[in-house]
């Protein structure tokens, strides 16, 4: 049973995301989760220590 609500859950993610990119909306990557993340925990006074890529930090000009 456990399983069928996984999957049920993954296919109407699945659908959704597809339905939010076919309608127009930019596509997301992995630099964003990563930011949201870490934005989340601020709020509770961790601050994680980790690297992200050059990219999403804005060494682009070096």
């Amino acid at each position: 049973m456990i399983n069928l609500i996984v999957i049920g859950l993954i296919v109407a993610g699945t659908a959704f995301r597809l339905a939010v990119v076919l309608l127009g909306a930019p596509p997301t990557n992995s630099d964003e989760a990563i930011m949201g993340l870490t934005a989340c925990l601020f709020p509770s006074r961790w601050f994680p220590v980790l690297v992200v890529g050059l990219l999403a930090v804005g060494s682009t000009g070096c």
